[in-house]
């Protein structure tokens, strides 16, 4: 199922340099359920991506 951005964002804080298969695992979704969280995350700016595709890896940050 979908999980909540605050979630996903704790996740980050806790574990810096993540991928999306690694989160949805911990987290108990599918890359579909974490989609909209991530999605969100990076909108506004708690969330920044470094690399592309599988290898893409991400982090938390502060919102502005």
């Amino acid at each position: 199922g979908k999980v909540d951005a605050d979630r996903v964002h704790r996740y980050l804080l806790e574990h810096p340099g993540a991928r999306a298969e690694d989160m949805s695992a911990a987290l108990g979704t599918d890359s579909a359920g974490l989609r909209p969280a991530l999605k969100e995350l990076r909108a506004n700016g708690r969330a920044r991506t470094e690399g592309q595709a599988r290898a893409t890896r991400y982090y938390a940050q502060a919102a502005d």
